[in-house]
């Protein structure tokens, strides 16, 4: 127990525990600790747990562990300290005795023993008089390097340890230095009962992790992204809702869509076939997951528009429904509203396509709400392509009515991007089709100064002002 940042907890100041060597226990789990600063016996006067002054009677001592001086009630017990690589019983302190016994005991070869550790200091965690203790005196690393042990029990006890301590902010940083990430994930990977609390527990630890940008790039590095993906075919559909969850928080970082749009276990197939899930939160949180990963690069959407016709056009099903929550609609319409941006997916998308075309005219979609932002962008970008002008000439009087008229700028400037797209491929037809209410078109035009002014600007390369006479 050396010196070194201290920790503000509820309990007040704690200075982390510091190992000799590397900080990541997981990987070097038979840790020694740093000892603690040696006091002096000139520097103190009284006991530092029971106050009472020193004398001729009352002699001073010191606790091996933390370095203190105490008097003999205080600091009467002895016990072997194998982590400050001392395996000879010292006098240790009242203070430093409950966690250093755990800390010291689970070095034992014996299974009992190790089970017995991580499970009184799984309890510990769960009271808060003694988490200065647990971070100051090892027991962080313990419960690490106990997680390589092979017994259920024994993993189920550190899982709960390390659970509880994750809810803790500033241990955040001390249990990632720590291997407390590769710990969780090694139990998890170790874990076949679907129905097993350490799942739930770990996936809930993990999903802690990727609140935070810094630690969600170390989670990732010590391996979170295979293990979540494994549970996210799991046959316990809480433990899947927590996993594609925590896939949600993973997919923000975009330098792991490559990993999961080309992953081994099939990562894209099984989002896909969890949009049409019985469960309207688990196709809401896959949706969204879908929506990540159609922001990416060309082949990310090639990929996903590939499997999605092999798993039997889920996406199409999608916005064929009528589910009671919208949110899932908005998060398809949105998806397939980036996909329409793919030059190469054109003919593969037409299906998809007619069905947005169709969402935006039933009553689900009304022009102030959240779907018609996306339905009219996902329009707007399939008018871009030339072949899709005259399939998409039928939505323009529901372009005018629903987005045109909007209150909302987003939705009056995406309908008049189909607008002007269809003029470009077929002017008459398209203008046949809004010359019934042309004044909103107009007016939807000069509530748009920047658009005005492009125009302008425009007209100007082409009708210059000044010219001479023929």
């Amino acid at each position: 127990m050396a010196t070194g940042p201290n920790i503000k907890l509820t309990g007040g100041e704690a200075t982390p525990a510091q190992v000799d060597g590397s900080p990541d226990v997981f990987t070097c789990p038979n840790f020694i600790l740093l000892k603690a600063r040696w006091v002096s016996d000139d520097e103190v006067s009284i006991c530092v747990l029971c106050g009472s002054k020193f004398n001729q009677i009352r002699r001073k001592h010191h606790c091996r562990h933390c370095g203190r001086v105490l008097c003999n009630k205080c600091c009467k017990d002895k016990i072997a300290l194998p982590q400050l690589g001392i395996d000879e019983k010292e006098r240790v302190c009242d203070w430093c005795k409950p966690i250093a016994e755990l800390v010291s005991m689970s070095r034992s070869s014996s299974p009992a023993s190790k089970l017995e550790a991580a499970k009184v200091l799984s309890g510990f965690c769960k009271i808060e008089k003694y988490l200065n203790q647990i971070v100051q005196l090892g027991g962080i690393q313990t419960l690490v390097s106990l997680s390589l042990d092979e017994s259920k029990q024994t993993m189920l006890h550190v899982m709960e340890g390390l659970q509880i301590l994750s809810t803790y902010p500033p241990l955040h940083r001390l249990l990632v230095e720590a291997g407390a990430i590769k710990a969780v994930c090694s139990i998890i990977s170790r874990t076949n009962d679907p129905d097993s609390p350490v799942l739930s527990s770990g996936i809930t630890t993990l999903m802690v992790f990727f609140k935070s940008p810094e630690l969600r790039t170390k989670a990732l590095d010590d391996g979170v992204l295979d293990v979540i993906l494994k549970l996210c075919s799991s046959q316990n559909s809480e433990i899947n809702l927590l996993a594609v969850s925590t896939l949600n928080l993973i997919v923000i970082q975009t330098d792991t869509h490559t990993a999961i749009v080309d992953s081994q276990r099939h990562a894209l197939p099984k989002i896909l076939y969890l949009t049409v899930s019985e469960d309207e939160l688990m196709q809401e949180v896959a949706l969204k997951i879908l929506g990540q990963l159609s922001c990416g690069t060309p082949w990310h959407k090639h990929r996903i528009v590939q499997e999605d016709f092999s798993a039997g056009r889920c996406l199409q099903i999608v916005l064929n429904s009528r589910p009671n929550n919208v949110q899932i609609l908005c998060n398809a319409a949105c998806v397939v509203a980036n996909l329409a941006t793919s030059s190469d997916d054109q003919d593969g998308l037409q299906e998809l396509m007619i069905s947005v075309c169709n969402l935006l005219q039933s009553d689900v979609c009304t022009p102030e709400s959240d779907l018609v932002c996306h339905i009219s962008r996902g329009i707007a970008n399939f008018a871009k392509f030339a072949e899709n002008g005259s399939r998409l000439l039928g939505t323009i009087e529901c372009i005018m009515e629903k987005c045109i008229k909007s209150q909302r700028a987003c939705v009056r400037q995406t309908g008049m991007k189909v607008i002007l797209q269809l003029l470009t491929y077929n002017p008459s037809d398209a203008v046949i089709n809004m010359i019934r209410e042309p004044q909103y078109f107009m007016r939807s035009i000069i509530q748009e100064p920047g658009l005005l002014t492009s125009l302008l600007d425009s007209l100007q390369q082409i009708t210059p002002d000044i010219v001479q006479p023929k």
